[in-house]
């Protein structure tokens, strides 16, 4: 059983735990981050494998995974780019001097470190974690992102300091792709978010207006939620007794009543998703 270290905001150890309880319980973990790139202003992009414990099947700008426990984070960034896309000799190098970003949303908590790995190939996708992979240029990766899902933890933290056109440090060139820590690690800003990235099947976005759409859906909820209390105020209020009431009550409580909660929750969601996809897109385009 794979055990990692649960730590605290300031990176210290509370527990070493299983991964599972980790990720059942929302556990603050070490993470790493890193980018491939090809040095001619490229990076390669990857699908995740459908086994995966969070995000299973979205795509990721980002090699890397969650620090075992006794490694260190530069020790796991090399483990992950050697198991992850079989590169065992190229310089693995940093991108935030040493300083761990701490990030939360609904499905993760963790503190993470984010690296580079200038290699043009050849790669190969042994370990099953990855389905697929394909280089991407800036404006590739802005339209990617507005028609797939994306790690939201990847895109806040290792997109912004991503060295597009760094020299590379080892390995070849090529166009093709076959399918020590301690609690002295300084902590710099914090990323929270309420909803993760869940990117529609746009093909292209103007930010502004993908926030405005995503502000008017998370109204339609408060629209939503005034029409099931004026129907159960309403009911509550009407003198009405008999077998036809108990079946309209029945009815309301278990079907209509949760039929409008789930389109409220959808609404809000889908609100989420615009004003977080707009984040990102500004991110992408530099407009951040």
């Amino acid at each position: 059983m794979e055990h990692v270290p649960w730590v605290d905001e300031s990176d210290r150890v509370i527990a070493i735990v299983s991964r599972q309880r980790m990720r059942s319980e929302r556990l603050r973990h070490r993470a790493v981050f890193v980018a491939v790139t090809d040095g001619a202003g490229r990076l390669l992009v990857h699908r995740r494998s459908l086994a995966k414990d969070v995000w299973p099947g979205w795509c990721d700008i980002a090699v890397g995974g969650v620090v075992a426990a006794g490694e260190s984070y530069d020790d796991a960034a090399r483990r992950e780019v050697a198991e992850e896309i079989g590169v065992h000799d190229a310089s693995v190098t940093p991108l935030d001097d040493g300083v761990v970003t701490m990030y939360d949303d609904e499905m993760v908590s963790l503190l993470g470190r984010c690296y580079q790995v200038v290699s043009g190939g050849p790669f190969a996708f042994t370990d099953g974690e990855i389905t697929e992979a394909s280089w991407v240029d800036r404006d590739d990766l802005a339209t990617a992102i507005t028609r797939d899902r994306f790690l939201p933890d990847s895109l806040a933290l290792l997109l912004p300091v991503i060295r597009w056109r760094a020299s590379p440090f080892s390995g070849w060139m090529g166009p093709s792709l076959r399918a020590s820590h301690t609690s002295g690690h300084r902590t710099k800003q914090s990323f929270k978010r309420s909803t993760s990235v869940s990117i529609g099947s746009l093909i292209g976005a103007d930010p502004d207006q993908l926030e405005s759409l995503g502000t008017t859906l998370c109204r339609q909820r408060e629209s939503v939620e005034s029409i099931v209390s004026l129907v159960t105020s309403t009911f509550a209020g009407t003198a009405w007794v008999g077998p036809a009431r108990q079946a309209f009550e029945s009815d309301w409580e278990s079907s209509f009543r949760s039929a409008l909660s789930r389109l409220s929750d959808a609404f809000d969601m889908a609100g989420r998703d615009c004003s977080a996809r707009a984040i990102e897109l500004r991110r992408v385009m530099g407009r951040m």
